[in-house]
């Protein structure tokens, strides 16, 4: 993937993260999962202390559906988006309940 299409890809992810977290429906769930592929392996560090590791799209529905869950109707910003040759990085922090309670 050219840089370009890495970039178009990562305004494509924020959107779509954005539009989940202002209340979005089940549409906004399918824009963000949609973004990935059936070789997607999705991992953070809850899934790691668990044990976990999700893949493909249903992998990538069952990850977005349970953040909708936790997060609610939350706000993410982006503070660093580091895009490489091949890979992009992506650094936010989530604020629910009014950035009462802030997700890094």
């Amino acid at each position: 993937m050219e840089n370009t299409q890495l970039k178009e890809a990562t305004d494509a992810f924020i959107a779509a993260l954005h539009e989940l977290e202002e209340g979005g429906d089940d549409a906004s769930v399918d824009n963000i999962v949609a973004l990935f592929s059936e070789d997607t392996k999705i991992v953070n560090s809850a899934l790691l202390l668990g044990g976990e590791a999700l893949s493909g799209s249903d992998g990538a529905r069952e990850f977005w559906l349970d953040y909708k869950k936790t997060i609610g109707v939350g706000k993410s910003e982006f503070h660093h988006t580091i895009t490489g040759d091949t890979s992009v990085g992506l650094f936010w922090k989530t604020k629910v309940g009014g950035g009462e309670e802030i997700y890094d």
